[in-house]
């Protein structure tokens, strides 16, 4: 992943990047090691700041990580929902789809360490699990196993930001 300005990737369960040292690009390891569980395909996406990776193999609540850009930590915030099964950043949030449901939550705004219980919403139109979510056109797609709904941000003060999007 691209990663301020830097070329990341997971190797096992250690994130590196990459390095111009001198006339020569060379593999850096984090220090501290991230320790990103997992053997499967993880999912990333970014707000600039902050690095999320996904495990979704892995079952335990807490099946996410964030890279600051110097070390990385597991999502630890008991409010997060866990364990997500894909994720995906829109307007500040990073949005993640809690495995076999079809509920979905996001971060607090700018911040991937930090979540609030009450900032989610169920895919209700015709209910079956949420598998994945996507960005297109400032539209936040939630695909379940066989529908998807449109979801939209909307300016507003507390409460969860998202509503559901008209069709037409």
């Amino acid at each position: 992943w691209e990663f301020m300005s830097t070329a990341n990737f997971l190797v096992g369960n250690i994130l590196y990047d990459v390095r111009l040292v001198g006339t020569d690009y060379v593999l850096h390891e984090h220090n501290p090691p991230s320790n990103i569980l997992g053997s499967d395909k993880v999912i990333s996406m970014s707000n600039g700041d902050q690095l999320c990776i996904i495990c979704p193999d892995v079952t335990a609540q807490f099946n996410a990580y964030i890279f600051d850009g110097t070390s990385t930590v597991a999502i630890s915030d008991a409010d997060f929902d866990g364990p997500v099964a894909h994720g995906c950043f829109i307007d500040g949030f990073f949005v993640f789809i809690k495995a076999n449901s079809n509920k979905f939550f996001i971060s607090d705004l700018r911040d991937g360490l930090a979540y609030d219980a009450l900032d989610y919403a169920t895919a209700e139109s015709d209910p079956d699990n949420l598998k994945a979510c996507a960005v297109l056109g400032g539209i936040l797609y939630l695909f379940g196993e066989f529908t998807f709904e449109q979801w939209r941000s909307e300016a507003q003060g507390a409460g969860f930001p998202f509503v559901k999007a008209s069709v037409g």
